[in-house]
């Protein structure tokens, strides 16, 4: 991810290909005109909480790579875009492939007998 004055540079290329101006990216994102010209453009200073939608809002002008990031393939909304990536914490990363590996094996392994509601062990004495 580029930063200061590299990425400064880059939203003022952006942002002249798109055809924005500072009063339409300051609406976009919620912030103060003065916001864009001043730490945006000059100083390159964008809050790390700004930086997908950035990427998203100018993905049809300049692609990741342009913001100093890996280009991850077509955009979601581009025609013919076959992935889509998402972000997901670790946390429920990790469920997620819990998941999908209780899934393969049950794909792989034959098909259990189904339990009884009422299992009996022959073993159990108590039973007499």
């Amino acid at each position: 991810m580029l930063k200061g004055e590299e990425l400064a540079a880059a939203l003022r290329t952006a942002m002249e290909k798109k055809g924005v101006r500072n009063i339409d990216l300051a609406n976009e994102f919620k912030v103060r005109p003065s916001t864009v010209s001043k730490d945006w453009r000059k100083l390159g200073r964008i809050g790390k909480h700004h930086i997908d939608h950035l990427v998203s809002f100018f993905s049809d002008t300049v692609s990741p790579s342009h913001w100093g990031l890996s280009d991850w393939g077509p955009a979601v909304n581009e025609p013919g875009a076959e992935y889509v990536t998402v972000r997901i914490p670790r946390a429920k990363w990790e469920q997620f492939e819990l998941f999908l590996q209780a899934e393969q094996e049950a794909e792989t392994s034959p098909p259990r007998e189904p339990e009884s509601e009422h299992p009996h062990n022959a073993n159990d004495t108590n039973n007499a």
